[in-house]
């Protein structure tokens, strides 16, 4: 009997802005659970996946070490949701960088996924002033360069920034338990 190769499913995945590390954004955990409910279904050993987390480079010595910890701590929630779902063939990446999309897309290149998952929070309409005009700008500029320079199919998880906000309330229920 010939062994097929599982589908390889790459996730860039970010930590919450309301709680910071080691906590996975609402888009991300939505993400993974909208790939795990439409198209993994329960058919979970057809498949590999990949958690990719870019994070910052500290200044010093101690602060990168605990970027890195912090960034291992994130990708554990993605481990132990494969976990409870026993799907065992899962990788966790953790990168240090400056220019996310470009890392993404670099390991994306060398695991080659079938498709690229990134999360992409569409804000509403502000007025175009100060910090939310640059909050604007940064939002979505990965996803953008995932779009445009992966060598495989980016699927962008649009999430309104509302649902977002209300995505990150309902995982207070999980954070104070």
């Amino acid at each position: 009997m010939e062994r097929v190769e599982p589908t390889r499913i790459m996730f860039a995945v970010s930590e919450s802005k309301r709680y910071g590390y080691p906590h996975p954004s609402g888009i991300s955990r939505r993400a993974f659970q909208w790939t795990l409910e439409k198209i993994v279904l329960n058919n979970t050993n057809a498949f590999r996946f990949s958690f990719i987390h870019v994070h910052s480079p500290g200044a010093t010595n101690a602060q990168s070490e605990r970027n890195n910890i912090n960034g291992n701590a994130l990708l554990q929630y993605f481990a132990n949701r494969c976990n409870e779902r026993q799907i065992n063939d899962y990788e966790v990446i953790n990168v240090v960088g400056l220019h996310v999309g470009k890392i993404i897309c670099k390991e994306a290149k060398r695991r080659m996924p079938i498709l690229l998952i990134v999360g992409r929070i569409v804000q509403r309409q502000r007025p175009r002033t100060g910090l939310n005009r640059l909050t604007r700008i940064i939002t979505g500029e990965v996803s953008k360069h995932c779009v445009k320079h992966a060598k495989c199919p980016v699927l962008t998880y649009k999430f309104s920034e509302e649902d977002n906000n209300l995505e990150e309330l309902s995982y207070d229920l999980l954070v104070d338990t």
